[in-house]
């Protein structure tokens, strides 16, 4: 067989493949290779149960090894003896309740060694700490953040002096004082432990303890908070990737000020304005306006453009579908309204450069961002602190060393929170920024920089390589388990009948989705399912005929569109629904010219 070809299924849990013998024009040969999606049937990662414990070892671990220390510390400042501490966590009836302690520690001296354990219990559980601040601040973090800013309001607006105080006292805290049923209603932050910490020993040293100085203070309240930073800078800049032209640079955050400016050339460049069927040019000057209005306004929209540049009526953008539905709550909307509400859309957004401006008008500082304006470099360097480091001591070492000292531009950076990278370098954006200041599309502009803008050439190989190169290419194991198989799959294939002719690929819609999606999809499907299975009942009663796919179409359409036709707008009666050559189905686009025959079509 010297001329063949392979064709592929490629599925989420199995890779459905074909022979075909171009000679004979026959199938050769076909099978499905099956195999576990790299999930449990909840959706849930593979490793998470063995993720999960290892992180619980590693937390067991390591507050061990923190109750230690702090033991060694009582010793030192002789708070209590080595032979002491065996007997001093054992209950006894006498013993009174270490929150109960806490409280008695803000009024009075005590026991040196209720005060041990009054130590020990705030060394315990020593509350949430945030890498970022802003992750602290943050009311939509979840569960956890949202019980912390829930407890602080609470003893803010009650008047407890301590989290011990309002532990103790308050009755939301008199069933338990602990997360209980994964739950996070009884989280506090350490910074408020923190202060309790201080008000307590700064308590006990002016009652006259003599196991309260300021050297003890600071030494266990090292030991208290210290945290391992949970992420290096190794293995961020890993997991960041490397450029798509430039293979040995790392990418760009998309927060920085040069990719940031080479999306908004782009989008300014591919900006589409049609009337009555003729393209509408954009002049430089135009752009220019367009470019210089996205650094003066958090977000432009269609409608804020088409104001700037003027525009006619008759004037659409061809990015925007004027097709949709005009119904709104069940109100007819007016072509005018109808129009401005589609148009009320984004265009472009420069989301980094208006959060730095945000971030120092928010502490005072709106002037200091005529620096970074002189001097747009900044914003790279405060977009790479904040994206290769994930702690606000990090972060700030990292911008003292880029020579950024101004401390409002620092406090403001802290106050900000970038997370995601772009597909390309600065070196390869540089390049290519030029030619796109001059107007050229993407791709031309690709082009004239030196890039091969539809992928780069490999050298061909007798079959398929190890890929172990896009381990850090492909992050989703669902669809990287998914392609190893097939690469299995077509590997097997040559060895038995030689190199292909061609390879034809499809793959299922949901092979990248997350489970979460794949489960909404699920949901549309039913949903959808269950709607035909009623239009079916209502052809067969009405119409008294069996529904036959096409029919389904045809009733979902005339409900859409109001029961009128969509050219003259005339009621079609619906006993004349199915009346041979009354009414028929038209494609926006003809079929001849986009082979579309959707429904959507």
């Amino acid at each position: 067989m010297k001329h063949y070809t392979i064709g592929l299924d490629v599925g989420i849990a199995s890779v459905g493949w074909a022979v075909i013998n171009n000679d004979k024009s026959r199938i050769e040969n076909l099978g499905v290779r099956a195999f576990k999606k790299a999930e449990e049937t909840d959706g849930k990662a593979l490793n998470l149960a063995r993720r999960e414990a290892r992180g619980s070892r590693r937390r067991i671990r390591r507050r061990a090894e923190r109750m230690k220390k702090v033991k060694e510390t009582f010793v030192k400042y002789k708070l209590v003896s080595k032979s002491e501490l065996e007997s001093l966590y054992k209950i006894t009836n006498n013993m009174k309740d270490v929150w109960e302690l806490r409280v008695d520690a803000l009024d009075k001296e005590i026991d040196r060694k209720d005060w041990a354990r009054v130590l020990t219990s705030i060394a315990k559980r020593r509350g949430y700490k945030s890498n970022r601040k802003t992750d602290e601040e943050d009311k939509e973090v979840g569960k956890l953040s949202k019980g912390t800013i829930e407890n602080k309001k609470l003893l803010e607006e009650k008047g407890y002096i301590t989290i011990g105080e309002m532990f103790y006292k308050d009755e939301k805290f008199s069933t338990n004082k602990r997360n209980k049923g994964g739950e996070y209603n009884n989280t506090v932050l350490r910074s408020m432990l923190i202060e309790e910490v201080e008000k307590l020993f700064e308590a006990q040293r002016k009652y006259g303890s003599k196991y309260a100085s300021k050297e003890f203070e600071k030494e266990y309240l090292d030991i208290v908070t210290f945290q391992k930073p949970f992420m290096t800078t190794e293995l961020l800049e890993k997991m960041l990737g490397k450029c798509t032209f430039e293979k040995q640079e790392p990418r760009a955050p998309k927060n920085s000020y040069t990719f940031e400016r080479f999306m908004l050339l782009q989008k300014v460049n591919n900006l589409h304005i049609k009337q009555n069927g003729e393209k509408i040019i954009i002049t430089p000057e135009q752009r220019g306006n367009l470019i210089e209005m996205a650094y003066k306004q958090s977000e432009i929209k269609y409608s804020q453009i088409r104001k700037k540049l003027d525009l006619p009526k008759e004037a659409k953008f061809a990015e925007l579908n004027y097709n949709v539905s005009k119904k709104k709550k069940d109100k007819e909307l007016s072509e005018e309204e109808h129009i401005k509400e589609i148009e009320s859309r984004k265009f472009v957004k420069l989301e980094g450069w208006h959060k730095i401006r945000l971030a120092l008008k928010g502490i005072g500082y709106e002037e200091k961002f005529e620096q970074i304006k002189e001097k747009p470099e900044i914003q790279n360097i405060i977009a790479d602190a904040l994206l290769r480091n994930k702690t606000d001591e990090t972060i700030k070492d990292y911008l003292e060393k880029q020579k950024i000292v101004n401390e409002d531009i620092i406090k403001a950076a802290l106050n900000i929170n970038f997370a995601k990278v772009g597909h390309l370098s600065y070196k390869a954006m540089e390049k290519i920024i030029p030619y796109l200041e001059k107007g050229l599309t993407y791709d031309k502009a690709c082009e004239q920089a030196g890039y091969e803008f539809k992928g780069t050439k490999n050298e061909l190989q007798y079959k398929l390589p190890p890929l172990s190169e896009l381990d850090d290419v492909i992050l989703n194991p669902v669809v990287l388990r998914a392609v190893t198989q097939t690469r299995k799959v077509v590997n097997a294939i040559i060895d038995k009948y030689g190199s292909p002719t061609a390879i034809y690929i499809e793959t299922a819609r949901d092979l990248s989705k997350s489970s979460d999606e794949r489960k909404r999809i699920e949901k549309e499907q039913n949903e959808n399912y269950s709607k035909n299975e009623k239009i079916k009942d209502y052809i067969r009663e009405t119409f008294g005929r069996e529904p036959k796919p096409f029919d389904i179409v045809k009733v979902k359409l005339w409900r859409e569109q109001g029961e009128r036709c969509a050219y003259s707008l005339k009621n079609i009666p619906a006993d004349r629904l199915f009346e041979e050559n009354y009414i028929q189905v038209d494609h926006i686009i003809p079929f001849s010219r986009c082979f579309n025959d959707s429904y959507n079509n």
